[in-house]
This record gives C-alpha cells, sequence and structure tokens, in this order.
C-alpha cells in the first residue's frame, strides 16, 4: 500500500428518491397508500417512470449514483475524472474525502488529504480570510507553526492581500476560489483533490493554478482533479477514468480517455474486436449501425505487410503498414485521422496522425500509416483508430478502440544482428540505428 495513495475497491452508493417525510400527516398517509396500491408516490420529486427515462440506476425509488467501482492511484500521480453530468463524478470525491459514506466496497488512503469540492469548501463565512487559511490548516492537523511559515506564501499567491482581514462572506465567488485553492495547495497534503473549482477563476489565475498543481505532483503528492475542460485534464493528468451513469467505463491515458469521452456510441466493434487473436482487417460497408456521426464513419481498416496477410504475424524485419477508409458526408471540415498503438498490457506504444491538415470534400478517404522494419519490437500490438476534427478538438467523429491488432515476430536467425544472444530484448521499439565506433 506504501506506493498506492488511493484503492478504492468495489464502491457503490445509494440515495433515494423522493420525500419520505412531507411535514403533513395527510401526505404521508398518501405516499403510504400509493406505495402500498404499486404506484407513484404523488409527493415524490420525481417519479419511477421518470426516473428511469433519465437514469437506468434507480431501482424502484432508490437510486444508484456510483455502481461496483474500482481503481488505484499511485503516489504522485495525476488522475482525471470525467465524464458527462449526473456521471457520478463529485459523488466519487465526497466518499473519498469522507464527506459521505459508501453503501458497499471500501477505500484506502495513505496521507493526509486536503479537498476543495466547492467554492468556500471548509470556510467559515464570519471569520477572516486569515482566520480561515489558520482554520483549515487547523482541521488538516497541522500545527500553528507550520501554518504561520506557509501563511505569505498563501496570501501571495492568492492575490487577496488587501482583503486578507475581510470575512470571506464579503468574498466574490473568485476571491474565494482564489484563497481557498491557495490554502488547499500550500498546506501540502500528501493527497490533493479537486472538483470542477478552477471554472470560476480568471483565465490568468486557471493558468497559474495549473503551474501549480504540476508542482505539487512532482514533490511527489497526489492530484485528483474532476473538469469539464478536456484541455486542462490533458494538461495536467497522467491517466484518466471516465464515468457514465454511476459505472467506470474506461481507465488509462488521459488522451485515449477523452477521445472515448468525446466518440459517438458505436454497434459494431464489440463484436469484431476480440483481443485473443490478431484482427488484421474489418469491413463496416454492411452493416447496419455504421461507426461514427452525422459528418463522418469508419467503412473499413486493414494491417498489411510483404509478410503473412491472414494471421497477422510480421516478421521484425518487415515494414507494417496501417489503412483506414473513412466517409466523409459533411465537407469543408478539416478531419485528421488518428491511430493509437498499444502494447499488450495496454502501454501507450505511440500515437500518429498526418503532419498536414486541409478541409475535406465529401467522399471516401484513405489514411495509411507506414511503420518502417526493424522500429517495433516484438509482441502483439492493437491499434484504435480515431477520426476528429483538427479545429475543434472537444468533436471526436468516431473513436474504436482496439480494433486492429498484430503480432511482431523474430525469428532469431541472425536477421536482427543479435550476435549469438538468442534471450528476450526488453522495451517497447526496437529500431535498427547506425552507430560508429572509432577509437580516440
Amino acid at each position: 500500500m506504501s506506493s498506492l495513495a488511493i484503492k478504492v475497491d468495489n464502491l457503490w452508493k445509494q440515495y433515494r428518491l423522493g420525500h419520505y417525510g412531507h411535514g403533513m400527516l395527510y401526505k404521508d398517509i398518501q405516499s403510504f397508500m400509493a406505495k402500498a396500491r404499486g404506484k407513484d408516490d404523488p409527493h415524490a420529486k420525481i417519479s419511477d417512470d421518470e426516473a428511469l427515462q433519465v437514469r437506468e440506476n434507480v431501482d424502484g425509488d432508490r437510486l444508484w449514483a456510483l455502481r461496483d467501482i474500482s481503481f488505484e492511484v499511485k503516489t504522485g500521480e495525476r488522475l482525471g475524472i470525467i465524464g458527462l453530468n449526473g456521471a457520478g463524478k463529485s459523488t466519487l470525491l465526497k466518499l473519498i474525502t469522507g464527506v459521505t459514506t459508501p453503501t458497499k466496497g471500501s477505500i484506502r488512503l495513505n496521507g493526509r488529504i486536503s479537498s476543495l469540492l466547492e467554492v468556500g469548501t471548509g470556510f467559515h463565512p464570519e471569520l477572516t480570510g486569515r482566520e480561515n487559511i489558520y482554520l483549515n490548516g487547523a482541521i488538516l492537523g497541522m500545527k500553528r507553526h507550520e501554518i504561520t511559515q506557509r501563511l505569505d506564501e498563501i496570501i501571495d499567491f492568492s492575490e487577496v492581500s488587501d482583503f486578507i482581514d475581510t470575512p470571506v462572506k464579503r468574498y466574490s465567488s473568485g476571491m474565494y476560489v482564489r484563497l481557498a485553492f491557495s490554502v488547499a495547495a500550500h498546506l501540502e497534503p500528501e493527497i490533493l483533490i479537486l472538483d470542477e473549482v478552477l471554472a470560476v477563476g480568471d483565465a490568468k489565475f486557471q493558468k497559474k493554478c495549473i503551474t501549480k498543481m504540476k508542482e505539487i505532483s512532482q514533490s511527489g503528492q497526489t492530484l485528483l482533479f474532476v473538469s469539464h475542460s478536456m484541455s486542462t485534464i490533458t494538461s495536467i493528468c497522467h491517466r484518466a477514468i471516465l464515468l457514465e451513469k454511476g459505472r467506470l467505463v474506461d481507465i488509462g491515458p488521459s488522451e485515449e480517455i477523452i477521445m472515448r469521452y468525446f466518440a459517438p456510441p458505436s454497434g459494431p466493434t464489440a463484436q469484431i474486436t476480440e483481443k485473443a487473436k490478431n484482427n488484421v482487417s474489418f469491413n463496416f460497408k454492411n452493416t447496419d449501425t455504421p461507426c461514427g456521426d452525422e459528418k463522418a464513419k469508419l467503412i473499413e481498416g486493414k494491417v498489411f505487410s510483404d509478410t503473412d496477410q491472414k494471421s497477422g504475424d510480421i516478421m521484425i524485419d518487415s515494414p507494417v503498414s496501417i489503412s483506414m477508409v473513412f466517409e466523409v458526408m459533411w465537407g469543408g471540415v478539416k478531419y485528421i485521422p488518428n491511430f493509437h498503438f498499444y502494447r499488450e498490457d495496454g502501454t501507450c506504444v505511440f500515437i500518429s496522425s498526418p503532419s498536414d491538415c486541409r478541409p475535406l470534400d465529401t467522399g471516401n478517404y484513405t489514411a495509411v500509416c507506414n511503420i518502417p522494419e526493424s522500429f517495433l519490437n516484438e509482441g502483439k500490438y492493437s491499434i484504435s483508430l480515431a477520426l476528429s476534427n483538427f479545429e475543434n478538438d472537444t468533436e471526436v467523429h468516431f473513436f474504436e478502440k482496439d480494433i486492429l491488432s498484430f503480432t511482431i515476430i523474430d525469428p532469431i536467425e541472425g536477421i536482427t544482428s543479435r550476435h549469438g544472444y538468442y534471450g528476450p530484448i526488453p522495451g517497447t521499439i526496437r529500431p535498427y540505428l547506425k552507430w560508429t565506433v572509432t577509437s580516440n
């Protein structure tokens, strides 16, 4: 556990819908009688039928805000949490910080935790900014002299020095955020948790906070960050998790998770992708649910080489190419194809896209990525295919994960210049580079 800052295991959280005590006896009786007859509560905030239309997670009069969430966060890691409104992001942070308790499951923390879940969290409105700094430090278990040592730095960073002795109830929301973030970031917690609070600050202060968060993680502190700004998530976080309707959909590198977040839902992929074997080609021409949206869709893809085309086993000294055919239905957009390469253990090898980008007319296009011989090390690789809008990084027309795969094979016959060594060679890539050895 020492290398882990947070371990979340099989976490569930349930809430009740509607009112159970209405303050008036006749309303309580009406609610009871309706429930006994199997009808909706006439005084509930939301009926069962309406709730089921809004969320799959409604079970009668109960809402599962989170379902079976499990993940780990290493010490010093920056983890982003993304998802639509109502996905369970804030609920997850409240469970981790202890604001509320889980219905089932466990959370293990290794270190002192500081959180900023909403504007003014942990501040007493009648106290001044200076007094609230000491209050927050005391809550974190710090001694007064430890807080005093950091006081000037906190005030300078917050840029509210002129109002530091004014009760915070007179602060604007922006001033609240400045001081609250400064306190949370400078009192040196082992784990810092932030929930979309930077949206209140101005652009200059947001940039300042992003720089500070990077410094925090480099010093060994752990960061959990919820945001709807994907560019901020990408610039801050190593990894991200995607929540959808209370479930953890995926976890991985931030860029990949964000692509999946923006990609429209697709149908055939789950039927075609099988990690147990090499998938060297697919064709969606005759499918009823093509992958994509109203602007562009994926038609087919293929892995090919000058060695075995059918099995997907490619010799290490042979080049390999990946092709993707897509159809543009909405012309005039700068579409940019993206190929994401991963090892079998999920490690991202690289992401590649064309260097030139121009508006495309309607029609079919073929994008090909060529990988030279003796570049990838032996092992199995999967490829995710995506198409996005070059001018709008939040618009992803499709993102098909692990839809193609192939295996690089080393025949160990002297072709790859092993010089008599027959053991495994570590590394993701194994390029054949030019060397010179000269005497001095």
